[in-house]
């Protein structure tokens, strides 16, 4: 069963890829150029969906294996803020003292 939900899985990735490469082609249609070399990488629309189902292993893994406790502490979004505007206000006097300065 499992098997076939990945089977499943594979194919909606190669559609839409299908889709992605046929509607590609339709913008590149006017610039022969870059059409001509965009249909030549035509095996990318099989090749990609198995990449991104490779990927989306790894970063399955990852996530699984990831440390259970936090060895930093982020910021929280007030302090963030804070910090911003602290920024914004230390900007704004040395600009008020430059514009001063280049008035006298």
């Amino acid at each position: 069963m499992l098997g076939l939900i990945y089977l499943a899985m594979y194919g909606l990735y190669v559609f839409v890829s299908g889709l992605f490469f046929l509607l590609a082609q339709v913008y590149l249609k006017p610039f022969r150029p870059a059409y001509r070399m965009y249909v030549k990488t035509w095996y990318i629309t099989l090749l990609m969906p198995a990449y991104k189902f490779v990927l989306s292993w790894v970063l399955l893994f990852a996530l699984l294996n990831r440390p259970t406790e936090r060895k930093w502490q982020g910021r929280g979004l007030s302090d963030e803020l804070a910090k911003f505007r602290q920024l914004v206000a230390a900007d704004a006097r040395k600009l008020r003292a430059t514009l001063k300065r280049e008035k006298s």
